[in-house]
């Protein structure tokens, strides 16, 4: 069954079940004749699916100087640790201990614990070391989250839970050094642990990988015990040396050389003959002159009987099928019968596209070892070896982790992992030159009612990365797909995914976006292609978590701009030149506002395009703070990317590099700034939320909550505050040179005072909802309808959209005094952290 990419629990989802096999099935049926001659027809030279967002999978650093919150957890809880039987569990378990938990071993194989729900506040399984893993690691961890899940989530709500999952891959979820005969197979836990983020937000969810070659168990289990027990990004990846996180990373893809296939090879598809599937097996068809063989569970379609002609509709379908079975025929069985039809019409439809191409269909369920041992003896006794390999079989099941059962879990991660091990066991001596995988966006980002599907994938993906450093000479890529349009997406669904603001591949596109990849330069391995939202101009990506070292929700975390960036100036960073830093100082050392991280990029930008303007901007990250202390200048440089039309505007990928102190390059900041050859009419304002008075005025403010000194102090005034928003006024920034000694431009970009006041109005509200400051992290889109801000204050309009304790989301709306929109700021995002109330009382600048 092809991939369908993300769905959902609430939708309910009728996959095709096919009739029981036998005991000893059979081996698979004599292919469909083979036609055409396949003449080579090259590659269209056009880019296929512009509407088909294309990002890779790349390794950030995270800083260890971010501000990074202890998760919920009160002292003396039970957390479970589940390991086998090499050091490192037990030294995760004594490094709980030592951090005032009371930790519980058990092995892979143990059976779960009765106990009282919410007497366990912690789960964290460790994947066994070496590279012969068990393979129902996976199937086993499954069952430790499902049985702990209630105690979790009842421990949650009360006080504070955690669940974690421990790789043992190499340290960065196989994106460096991972091993070319390593066990892909404990990949899958970050998809279970990803899916849990999701259903179970009471939940502290998190998945480490920790590098193998990490030899101080000790001092690893320190390191993971330290990271189960930090706020921060949903996947960690840790080593003797440093840490990181996955993000995804916008690229355009550069055309290479395409995969030598000719009218020897033979491609052998799963899922090949229906769906989405199908239609990159048509995609290919088309575009090398090879033998396709395409395998699925329906049974080679027979001529259908006389009383089927002409009938379609699934009503009218139903009614024929009923009518022939006669009246003892229930509806199960009719249903039944109406499946086996409809999948009979979808493989002949394939097949009858496919006419003039060398082409095959073997009935085979890929699970079958022996099936598919003599699938493999037949193709290469009548069309030779297999020389490339599309997986793109796939079943679903979407339940939520306590409502899926063991076998529903097997049957779907069996369909995707099992067959595929099928396959490149049996396939060992054969010399591969293409290997794609259909792998989903469900496992990158995690969704709910998808435990199974996500864990299967991630397997997959990780499968990729060792299969591409195994054969060096073929083009391995794992595709996680979105939703397309068609296959498993019913109406339902549809609707769906237009409220979430996710696009749907068109099939076209998406057949073409997998052979075009085929042949891409770079030969990136993860790749995430999702369809933008139909008529928005930019990423239809839902974002994954990304390394700021203090993380909102997956949801909330942007890919990042292409890779592809050009140098546009450098800054070397002091309090002495620039000295509007001493005014925002935190825990004696300055930082570099989130507002001048904007005004830089923003010129980065407009540096390389002349005669547009800025318009705004898409997924602003801090990715590393730009600290400055008395140990000498910060030297930065800004880099932009080329200018890519979206409709009316040009978007430009932009950067803020620097360098660690152990001479690394380190991204500060990253976004898309957004120009234009003129700005649009700004929207209407929407009607400000009801606030009431707050019991402080701005004086107060400045000298009990907020840590900004005299040069940042832009708040005006303060009309109020609810549960759920703000309100204040802010004064204009005064010219570029009252704050650098030597600023890019005589006039600001935006404004950045008005900007931090906001976010100053942000630790306000914070402060008085839960008594702890807050940092900017993330600001996923800005759109500014002026070329300056007003010189009188500017209304802030403050409307919170999520908070929960230690992360909140905003939109912010700037207005003129006449209540006309400068500017629009939607998914601010920022975190809180207690510690960050002594930091802001630390806001003197420590001389070195």
């Amino acid at each position: 069954r092809p991939d369908p990419g993300p769905t959902t629990a609430k939708i309910p989802i009728q996959p095709y079940n096919p009739a029981p096999a036998a005991p000893e099935p059979p081996p698979p049926a004599e292919p469909a004749p083979v036609s055409g001659s396949g003449a080579r027809r090259p590659p269209a030279e056009a880019p296929a699916a512009a509407v088909i967002d294309r990002s890779v999978l790349r390794v950030a650093d995270l800083d260890p100087a971010a501000p990074r919150g202890r998760v919920q957890v009160p002292a003396g809880a039970e957390v479970w640790v589940v390991g086998g039987g090499d050091p490192l569990p037990a030294a995760v378990a004594v490094a709980l201990t030592g951090r005032g938990l009371r930790p519980k071993a058990f092995g892979w194989a143990d059976p779960v614990p009765d106990a009282v729900p919410g007497s366990v506040a912690g789960l964290v399984l460790v994947a066994p070391a070496g590279r012969d893993t068990d393979p129902g690691l996976n199937r086993r961890a499954f069952g430790w989250v499902k049985a702990a899940g209630p105690r979790l989530r009842q421990a949650g709500r009360a006080a504070g839970a955690l669940l974690a999952t421990v790789a043992r891959l190499d340290g960065a979820f196989g994106l460096a050094n991972l091993a070319a005969d390593a066990d892909p197979t404990a990949g899958g836990l970050a998809g279970l642990a990803k899916t849990a983020r999701h259903e179970w937000p009471e939940v502290a969810c998190k998945a480490l990988d920790v590098d193998p070659g990490f030899a101080d168990a000790r001092a690893a289990a320190a390191a993971v015990a330290d990271e189960v027990l930090a706020v921060g990004p949903a996947e960690v990846g840790v080593t003797a040396t440093h840490r990181c996180t996955l993000e995804l990373a916008r690229a355009v893809r550069r055309p290479g050389s395409p995969p030598d296939l000719g009218p020897k090879d033979v491609v052998l598809v799963t899922g090949g003959a229906r769906g989405v599937t199908a239609e990159a097996a048509v995609a290919l068809a088309e575009a090398f002159p090879v033998t396709l063989v395409l395998t699925g569970r329906t049974a080679t379609p027979a001529p259908e009987p006389a009383w089927l002609a002409g009938v379609t509709g699934e009503a009218e379908l139903k009614k024929a099928i009923a009518e022939h079975l006669g009246p003892s025929a229930g509806p199960r069985q009719v249903g039944e019968q109406y499946h086996r039809v409809v999948a009979g019409r979808e493989v002949r439809r394939t097949l009858d596209r496919l006419a003039g191409h060398r082409a095959a269909y073997f009935a085979v369920d890929i699970t079958d070892r022996l099936a598919v041992a003599e699938l493999v003896r037949q193709v290469r006794a009548k069309f030779g070896p297999v020389t490339a390999v599309v997986h793109g079989a796939g079943v679903l099941a979407d339940r939520r982790v306590e409502d899926l059962t063991p076998e529903q879990f097997d049957h779907v991660y069996g369909t995707k992992v099992g067959g595929l091990r099928n396959l490149l066991d049996l396939l060992g001596p054969d010399d591969l030159k293409v290997l794609a995988l259909f792998s989903s966006t469900t496992a990158r980002l995690g969704r709910v009612g998808q435990a199974a599907y996500a864990c299967a994938n991630e397997v997959l993906n990780k499968t990729a990365q060792a299969e591409a450093r195994r054969r060096p000479g073929c083009r391995v890529v794992a595709v996680n797909w979105g939703p397309w349009d068609g296959g498993m997406v019913t109406p339902g669904l549809r609707k769906l995914f237009e409220a979430e603001g996710v696009g749907l591949i068109p099939p076209a596109d998406g057949a073409r976006f997998l052979v075009d990849e085929l042949g891409a330069a770079g030969r990136a391995v993860e790749v995430v292609a999702l369809a933008r939202p139909p008529g928005a101009p930019g990423s239809g990506i839902v974002p994954a978590p990304a390394g700021s070292g203090v993380t909102p929700p997956p949801a909330a975390t942007p890919p990042a701009p292409a890779p592809d960036l050009a140098p546009a100036f450098e800054r070397v960073v002091d309090a002495d030149t620039h000295p509007v830093l001493a005014a925002h100082v935190l825990d004696g050392r300055a930082v570099l506002p989130l507002a001048v991280h904007l005004e830089w990029l923003a010129h980065a930008a407009l540096h390389g395009n002349p005669g547009l303007v800025f318009h705004g901007f898409n997924d602003l990250r801090v990715t590393s703070a730009v600290q400055v202390d008395g140990s000498g200048p910060v030297h930065l440089r800004a880099l932009a990317g080329k200018a890519v039309k979206q409709g009316k505007t040009f978007v430009v990928p932009v950067e803020l590099r620097g360098r660690r102190r152990d001479g690394r390059d380190a991204v500060h900041s990253r976004a898309e700034v957004v120009l234009a050859a003129a700005l649009p009419p700004a929207p209407p304002a929407d009607r400000p939320p009801p606030v009431t008075a707050v019991p402080y005025s701005v004086a107060e403010a400045y000298r009990d909550r907020l840590f900004h000194g005299p040069g940042l102090r832009g708040i005006e005034a303060i009309e109020g505050a609810s549960y759920d928003a703000f309100i204040g006024t802010a004064r204009p920034a005064p010219a570029p040179a009252g704050w650098f000694r030597a600023p890019l431009r005589s006039g600001w970009v935006a404004d950045p005072l008005v900007l931090d006041a906001s976010f100053q109005m942000m630790i306000l509200w914070t402060q008085a909802r839960h008594d702890t400051g807050s940092l900017p992290c993330f600001a996923g889109r800005y759109r500014q309808y002026r070329k300056s801000f007003p010189s009188d204050p500017t209304t802030v309009v403050i409307r919170i959209r999520r908070d929960d304790g230690t992360f909140a989301r905003a939109d912010i709306d700037y207005l003129d005094s006449d209540g006309r929109v400068v500017a629009q700021m939607q998914d601010y995002e920022c975190v809180m952290e207690k510690t960050l109330n002594q930091a802001f009382r630390r806001n003197q600048l420590v001389k070195q």
